[in-house]
């Protein structure tokens, strides 16, 4: 298992806020905690830093809930299955789950997993705890679709333009550099068969705007600016949509692989919720945030999450 030094204040927020709001080893809460208690009884528990630090990352998992006004509830016990192995999300602290449930829990990342149980607890889908669209190709063409019936005059200035066109390069792997695939507009000669291209335009030193050129036979025709209104994870996640559009081959590293664990690098960083899914069963390296590393029986789940964005192991 990972060492991980952040354990501890993790079980500690856990345990403040279930016994703050009253819930129940099976999961059932009674009433929503504000985040100054959960700090205060927290540092009581061993808690070492800022109570928001922890009830964020507990967020990502699904774990507890934030509500306004800086107060936060912890969910109800359910599981997701991840092939043979369940995550379990619950804000209830590990050994009050072990004691209760009688399972042996494993420890990766955020999240805490068993092997999969035979039993009536609830579950919830994978797809609904992600968020993560289960056909990428057909929700970038929902995405494309949408952008046709709301484009606006052309108002663009080359000059001041970037495009991205991995259609250049064959393939894009970890040693790639971002200025092989973006490229500046002014000039660029655009093959008849691309039907269009995403650019960001700087307007002034603190605003660039973001959207999609429509192509006829390598000349524009109309433009779509409303990528720039989408969060960052979807427009990093409409970019792995046009390359697999494109055709495009983007690879992943094996950069570590042993009895316990798999190290790999990506191209770039991941849409928001496949980071999510990536730091609840793996670790995030905090100085590159294209590595993640996995225990290997949950790597296969890190494998088909890269194979649904369009990536292919550099072998």
């Amino acid at each position: 298992m990972f060492h991980d030094t952040k354990l501890n204040n993790r079980e500690a927020v856990r345990g403040a806020i279930c016994a703050l709001s009253r819930e129940s080893e099976e999961g059932y809460s009674s009433k929503p905690v504000h985040i100054n208690k959960i700090d205060y009884l927290g540092r009581k528990f061993g808690l070492n830093v800022p109570a928001k630090d922890v009830l964020e990352e507990l967020h990502i998992v699904g774990e507890v809930c934030n509500l306004t006004s800086g107060y936060w509830l912890p969910s109800p016990l359910r599981l997701i299955s991840l092939g043979g192995w369940d995550l379990i999300i619950s804000a209830n602290p590990t050994y009050i789950l072990e004691n209760h449930l009688k399972w042996k829990i494993y420890i990766t990342g955020i999240g805490r997993f068993c092997k999969k149980q035979q039993n009536r607890l609830p579950y919830q889908s994978f797809n609904d705890w992600s968020r993560i669209p289960n056909d990428l190709i057909k929700w970038t063409t929902n995405k494309l679709n949408i952008a046709k019936t709301r484009t606006i005059p052309l108002t663009i200035n080359a000059s001041n333009c970037v495009v991205y066109c991995p259609w250049l390069l064959k393939e894009i792997d970890a040693s790639t550099p971002k200025n092989k695939y973006w490229k500046s507009l002014n000039a660029l000669v655009i093959p008849d068969k691309i039907p269009c291209i995403l650019f960001k335009e700087k307007i002034s030193p603190h605003f660039t705007r973001s959207g999609v050129l429509f192509m006829e036979k390598g000349k524009i025709k109309s433009m779509y600016e409303g990528i720039s209104q989408y969060t960052k994870g979807d427009r990093d996640r409409f970019m792995c949509g046009l390359d697999i559009l494109y055709n495009i081959k983007k690879k992943y590293t094996i950069i570590n692989k042993d009895q316990e664990k798999i190290t790999i690098r990506l191209v770039r960083p991941l849409p928001q919720e496949e980071r999510n899914l990536f730091v609840t069963i793996g670790r995030e390296n905090p100085n590159y945030s294209c590595e993640y590393s996995f225990l290997n029986f949950l790597y296969p789940v890190a494998e088909n999450t890269l194979l649904g964005l369009g990536y292919e192991k550099n072998t």
